[in-house]
């Protein structure tokens, strides 16, 4: 018979097996599988691990994923609400019994799950102090209940031995004097029931019952020796009392065929007394097997380190959902990371490592099988039982042993093969039922189409028999016509016909039944030919009679016709109900294959996917097979920059408010493609406000040795996001509001890896790989190189010589004449200058008006511009002499052109700019401050700090990183540049001391340090080894490849030309991120053909789509209708029958009248 149970040694082998994964893990969720098995998800950094929980049956981590409740239940919703984002602190055994003890907390704060693993087992939660607070069942006995609000009875537990070792003879005679007595007073109970019912059966002269009974009364000499033993020490189950005894026997001398059988009466009374206390040595010693040193009766294996008193492992529960680490499943807890050196509690938890006892050994499993044969198929192995002792089976039966290095891997593939095998017969009665409908729609059709041919054979055998018999259907017919004809009563007439009858009437004798309310009558005719007739008449020879019904008003020939339209009717109707009944029949055949097909789809267990590193940030893999990721939030990102960044990767960031900082991973150096780099802006542009506001707006790129964290660096700067970034952005054209959902298949390294390498490849990178090869690299100008090399800006020593460069690429953007001998760098300046829009200068504050395109073609002429600039433009107090010699040649322009009238907004500004053209900064500062007013932007801008957001406040933790706040989502790129330009220029003016008014507080120690990319990043790092198996992952698999998982991607729709053979585009819309990935998984299981795939795809969860989602969208792809339309129809289909036993349990509520 296979096992499917516990016994205490293996919950105690199990406890000790999975202690150094599971204890110190967070319980993230509970999932209930059914009424009695729940799913326990604990994870922890760089592990994650489902522990199955199964009332009255077992426990154990598990790398299997199952069907879970689409609503959990009332006992699950209390589960989560006491155990949900709380520590796994301890597992114990509660004695030497079948009840777990799982402790979830510390002190008065922890609660407990208890389960029961005997008889039909319990799943129970307390409190700290064992009060229950939720059941599975309710049970009790004579002395205790166990119930809600109810103290849950730990003294029950039993213990290893019912009394020591060396008390075994008194023990043993007790148990014996209590069998004799039992056996004794049993015999007195049958002896009297015997004599009542003999004396019953004299009374009624049976012979007497006690004569007849044959049944044997034990005799307590006959008690086998397992059963004692097994009262002795009661942790161990039969089997395992057996084998020790046969183990002691056997090495006393005495092999024993069969323990089971070996009684107390076939030794001494001092032989039988020794053997068990020799085979309760070997029980304890083989507890301790499988036991550690503090649990009960103490162990072999190596003790684990209990979590340091006064550490509260819940603080850092908020930490752990980000930690960076990869996280693996329970596959492989056996062989953790070996990093854990440490002995204290306290360290490891201060430094977020895995607890020490996940280097402890854990128990080992095997699994015996055994061989079954079936006459026609080969021989199989099946699972027999599953134990964490080591048998010793004979040399022959080598293959009937599974070992397993850890005894939770081994109860998990046992109960694994056997939930299969109840799939496969379930699947196989789902089919049996469907072919048995299938079967019984065939049988009504076939019952119905013989009915129609039959109705058919019997209308023509009745015109037949009125064509041979038409005479005396004639003479019956006159006569009951005369009848009728003579206004006799209808009950008057049949009581004639009757009369007529008995008076041997040959015509009456004929008549069978009359139907006068329908104008009929029913007539027995012989079947019978000419022929026939003569030989009947010589005879006289009775022959078989058929009752025919004739219409009253009608002739005989006018019957023979009304019969055979009938039977042409019929004939007609069998043709039809045979075309019907064809078409019944392939339609039930077509749905009954269909409901094969989606029963054999459906999956009720599958492995756990192991997940990639970066699937907890926003992903994907561009078109050219670089990784862009992105964080959800700014910890997110923080640790992306820290960690996981290198130096040769892209940083790609947008003018928009919500923009997320994306980073295009580029371990293998050199140039990042240009497509690539939009793809990820895309992505930036697309997880920001433009998203629903629908506005396309452009992006910026810098490589990430621009960017800095922490520290603001020296010199002029750009904030975004908590991040510095030096130098000049490159800016992309605007992007579309593009995203598409895709799935990437993950292939095996034999069968895919070379198949699938190079379909993600970058054709710029080969244009330019090939024109290096084809022409020699010649050196560029020097002009050339430096349009090319990121410019710094310029730092002057003196306030004056800024005056005067401003002055001249003033003078350069309004059109006046240049010098001759003008530098290059300056000409470079002028030339960065132009390309920024017209600008107005205020004399009173140094800083620069930026006017957007939207108002120069507002203003209608550029001309117009130059004339507005010109006249408001005055001449600061330092002038170099090339600014005046070109200031000069001015009105000689003007007065050629003309003067054009200001537009309505810079008429009063600069009538402003006139009335305090003779205020200096100092004096202007000195009248604001005592008018009152409050610090403006422009001073601000003056002093080079614009006021920090208070985002950056809250990432960076310190009020003085400058910040740059877009909270127009329009701004242009060019005008934030210049903002961002105008910014730096003012911070090297001497006014960095100023700062904005307001309490603040000291910037933390992290901000002090100068931070750059990959700064913290692990040495041994496995991020960059799983950068080269992108290959690996494919949108396009071949029939030959060995396809492992699938996963949900979304991405640019730009990025999703290529190889992929299933896309959705996704634009800005209405419907809702859950919706929108439950309708592109439905959409791409059906565009799939093969089984097995179509499976991966059941098995993608949708939150794995849904988190990397934008928001609202609507769905776009080629035939999108047709397979809504389709989805539809099967949604109707399966509706009726959900809405009417919705409705049936409704009841109806009836509502008083006012």
């Amino acid at each position: 018979m296979v096992k499917t149970r516990f016994s205490s040694v293996d919950v105690r082998a199990m406890v000790n097996s999975i202690r150094p994964s599971a204890v110190g893990c967070k319980l993230t969720n509970i999932y209930d599988i059914n009424s009695k098995v729940y799913l326990l998800k604990l994870q922890r950094r760089g592990f994650k691990c489902f522990l199955l929980l199964e009332s009255g049956s077992r426990f154990h981590l598990t790398q299997y994923s199952r069907d879970k409740s689409s609503v959990p239940s009332n006992y699950t919703m209390k589960l989560r609400k006491h155990l949900r984002n709380r520590r796994l602190t301890s597992i114990n055994q509660l004695g030497a019994d079948r009840i777990v003890d799982f402790q979830f907390g510390h002190g008065d704060s922890s609660f407990h799950l208890l389960l029961e693993i005997y008889v039909s087992g319990n799943l129970i939660l307390t409190d700290q102090e064992y009060n229950i607070l939720t059941l599975l069942r309710t049970h009790s006995d004579h002395e205790t209940k166990v119930a809600m609000r109810q103290v849950y009875p730990l003294e029950k537990a039993m213990g290893l031995l019912k009394c020591p070792i060396t008390d075994f003879p008194t023990a043993i005679e007790e148990i014996i004097d209590t069998a004799a007595a039992r056996a004794e007073n049993q015999e007195i109970a049958e002896i009297e029931n015997d004599e009542e019912k003999d004396l019953k059966g004299k009374k009624k002269g049976v012979e007497s019952a006690f004569t007849k009974r044959s049944k044997k009364r034990v005799s307590h000499s006959a008690m086998p020796l397992v059963m004692i033993l097994h009262k002795l020490a009661p942790f161990a189950d039969p089997v395992l009392c057996a084998s020790c005894i046969a183990k002691v026997s056997e090495a006393a001398g005495r092999p024993l065929n069969n323990a089971f059988k070996f009684t107390i009466d076939d030794l001494a009374l001092d032989e039988a007394i020794e053997l068990l206390q020799g085979a309760a040595e070997l029980l304890l010693e083989t507890l301790r097997s499988v036991s550690r040193p503090d649990d009960l009766g103490g162990g072999s294996m190596p003790e684990l380190s209990q979590p340091a008193e006064g550490i509260d492992v819940e603080d850092g529960e908020e930490e752990d959902e980000d930690e960076d680490a990869p996280v693996t499943n329970g596959a492989s807890p056996e062989t953790p990371s070996a990093e854990c050196g440490i002995s204290s509690e306290a360290a490891v938890l201060a430094q977020k490592g895995p607890p020490p006892e996940a280097l402890a050994p854990v128990v080992p499993g095997w699994i015996v099988r055994k061989q079954v044969h079936a006459p026609p198929s080969e021989p199989t192995w099946t699972n027999e039982e599953f134990t964490a002792l080591s048998p010793a089976p004979a040399s022959a039966e080598a293959d009937a042993l599974l070992s397993f290095a850890s005894f939770h891997r081994c109860v998990d593939e046992f109960f694994i093969q056997l939930e299969e095998h109840k799939a496969v017969e379930q699947k196989a009665q789902h089919a049996q039922s469907v072919m048995a409908r299938v079967e019984r729609i065939r049988a009504d059709q076939g019952r119905r189409l013989e009915q129609l041919v039959s109705e058919q054979e019997a209308s023509e055998r009745k015109a037949r028999l009125i064509e041979r018999n038409i005479e005396f259907v004639d003479r019956a017919l006159a006569m009951l016509n005369t009848m009728i004809a003579s206004q006799v009563d209808w009950g008057e007439l049949w009581r004639e016909v009757k009369r007529q009858q008995r008076l041997g009437h040959p015509i009456a004798e004929h008549i069978h039944s009359l139907n006068l309310e329908q104008n009929e009558f029913k007539i027995l005719l012989p079947d019978i030919d000419e022929d026939e007739e003569e030989d009947d008449k010589d005879g006289n020879e009775d022959r078989p009679m058929e009752v025919v019904p004739l219409d009253l008003n009608l002739t005989s020939h006018a019957n023979i016709a009304r019969l055979h339209s009938r039977r042409k009717e019929t004939r007609d109707k069998t043709a039809r109900t045979a075309t019907h009944a064809e078409a019944a029949i392939k339609s039930a055949e077509r749905k009954a294959q269909q409901d094969l097909n989606k029963y054999e789809l459906k999956q009720s267990i599958r492995r756990v996917r192991p997940a990639w590193w970066f699937e907890k940030f926003i992903w994907f893999v561009s078109s050219e097979n670089y990784l862009v990721v992105a964080g959800h939030d700014a910890l997110q990102t923080e640790q992306l920059f820290l960690k996981h960044i290198g130096p040769d990767d892209a940083f790609v960031q947008a003018d928009v408010a919500g923009a997320r900082t994306c980073f295009v991973r580029n371990p293998e150096g050199g140039e990042v493609p240009p497509a690539t780099i939009r793809e990820a802006g895309t992505l930036t542009l697309c997880h920001s406000s433009a998203w629903d506001k629908q506005i396309v707006i452009s992006a910026w790129s810098v490589p990430v040795k621009q960017v800095t964290r922490g520290k603001p660096p020296e010199g002029d700067y750009h904030p975004v996001d908590g991040f510095f970034v030096v130098g000049q952005r490159h800016f992309m054209p605007p992007l579309h509001l593009e995203m598409g959902m895709t799935l990437l298949f993950q292939v095996s390294e034999e069968s895919g890896s070379e198949r699938h390498k190079g379909e993600r490849r970058s054709r710029y990178l080969e244009a330019m790989a090939a024109c290096q090869e084809a022409v020699p690299a010649a050196p560029l100008p020097a002009a050339d190189a430096e349009k090319v090399e990121d410019k710094e800006p310029l730092e002057s020593d003196s306030s004056v010589q800024d005056e005067d460069i401003n002055a001249d690429n003033d003078e350069k953007v309004d059109g006046g004449a240049h010098d001759e001998d003008e530098t290059p760098k300056e000409t470079d300046e002028a030339e960065d200058e132009i390309a920024e829009p017209p600008e107005v200068r205020d004399p009173g504050s140094k800083s620069k008006v930026c006017v957007s395109k939207a108002e120069q073609h507002r203003r209608g002429k550029t001309n117009a511009d130059d004339d507005a600039s010109a006249e408001t433009h005055f001449d600061p107090p330092q002038r170099s002499p090339s600014a005046r010699e070109g200031r000069e040649a001015e009105p000689e322009t003007q007065k050629t052109k003309g003067p054009a009238p200001l537009p309505r907004g810079q008429r009063s500004k600069a009538k402003k700019m006139k009335k305090y053209a003779d205020q200096d900064d100092d004096e202007r500062e000195l009248r604001m401050a005592l008018l009152g007013s409050k610090n403006t932007k422009r001073n601000a801008d003056s002093a080079g700090r614009s006021p920090p957001s208070r985002g950056a406040a809250e990432i960076h933790g310190h009020a003085d990183a400058p910040q740059q706040e877009n909270d127009d989502v329009g701004v242009s790129p060019s005008a934030s540049a210049t903002k961002g330009a105008g910014n730096a220029k003012g911070s090297s003016s001497g006014q960095a001391s100023e700062r904005p008014p307001g309490p603040r507080r000291p910037p933390p120690a992290k901000d002090l340090e100068f931070l750059r990319a990959g700064c913290q990043a692990e040495a041994n790092s496995t991020n960059a080894l799983q950068l080269r198996r992108l290959d690996l992952l494919t949108g396009q698999p071949q029939p030959e490849d060995e396809v492992l998982y699938a996963m949900a991607m979304v991405a640019p729709y730009c990025s999703l030309g290529g190889p992929y053979m299933l896309r959705v585009k996704l634009t800005p819309g209405n419907l809702k991120k859950g919706q929108a990935v439950r309708h592109c998984l439905k959409i791409f299981e059906e565009q799939l053909d093969r089984r097995n795939w179509k499976q991966l795809v059941q098995a993608v969860p949708e939150n794995e789509g849904t988190s990397m989602m934008c928001g609202s969208c609507k769905l776009s792809m080629p035939g999108l209708q047709k397979l809504q339309a389709l989805m539809r129809k099967e949604k109707k289909k399966e509706s009726p029958d959900s809405g009417k036993q919705q409705q049936g349990q409704q009841p109806k509520q009836k509502f008083p009248k006012k």
